[in-house]
This record gives structure tokens, sequence and C-alpha cells, in this order.
């Protein structure tokens, strides 16, 4: 099965943009599925439901991290290479959305839960996460193929 399409079980069994990405990823790098989920968790709707970076993309960094991240503080040369990596990623990611910002991406206010209920009735969270999550999963499977 593709990690894009783990990734989409994942949303469609009620993943948030973090989750689904971060999940479909985990176990590659020997990361508990469950456990990663609980990370991610406070990182959907753009951070705690604040709108701010794309949970797809913070999903994303956590990737990045498992595979390229520094685990001491003195490994400052794998905290350099992941900051780089990360870097790659956002400027892909900003080729083709134009920005990494969650209202912007979704063109709602999700900090509210006025917006938060606009957002579910105009189908937000199906129509436009769902390709969010699908083309960061795509830029990782090619950047982690290119490293």
């Amino acid at each position: 099965m593709k990690k894009s399409d783990i990734a989409m079980q994942g949303l469609k069994n009620g993943f948030n943009c973090a989750q689904a990405v971060s999940t479909a990823f985990s176990e590659d790098f020997g990361i508990n599925k469950e456990q990663t989920a609980k990370m991610a968790c406070v990182l959907g709707a753009g951070m705690a439901r604040s709108g701010e970076v794309c949970g797809a993309v913070s999903g994303a960094f956590m990737v990045i991290g498992m595979k390229y991240g520094s685990s001491k503080p003195e490994d400052i040369n794998l905290k350099e290479k992941s900051y780089e990596i990360g870097a790659d990623f956002k400027k892909k990611f900003e080729e083709i959305h134009g920005t990494v910002i969650c209202s912007k991406l979704i063109d709602a206010d999700i900090s509210t839960p006025e917006g938060m209920q606009a957002a579910r009735a105009k189908g937000v969270f199906e129509n436009i996460c769902k390709g969010l999550v699908k083309d960061s999963v795509e830029i990782l499977e090619n950047m982690l193929e290119d490293k």
C-alpha cells in the first residue's frame, strides 16, 4: 500500500492531517504508530485548531525529524541537516500551495467554534485537507528517496 493511501485511510478513520501524515511513515523508522498519533494530535487544524502551520506540514516535519533529526545535544550536524531538509520540504509545499498556513490554505478561520462549524459545513476537511495530506506525503516520499 502506498504511503498516500495509508494517510488517506488515517484521515478516513478520524486522524487529523498531522496524525495521518506522520503515522503513514512512523513504523518505517521503528516508531510505534500509536505514540506517533498521540504526539501529532495537537498539531491538527494548524496547531491546536489555531489555523497556523498546516497539520500536514507539521506531520511531515515530524517524519523528517524521525529520519534525520538529532537525539543528542551534541549532534549539531544532524540538527542542521534536518533544518535544511525541513526548509526544502516547506519550499516544495509552498511552490504547490503558496503557503503553509492552515487558515489560508482552507480559506477558513477555524480558531473559533463558529469558524470550525462553517469549515465543516463547507466540507473543507474532506475536500481541501485530503489534497494537502496527499501532497505532503508525496513530497516526503520523493525527498526521502532522493536523500
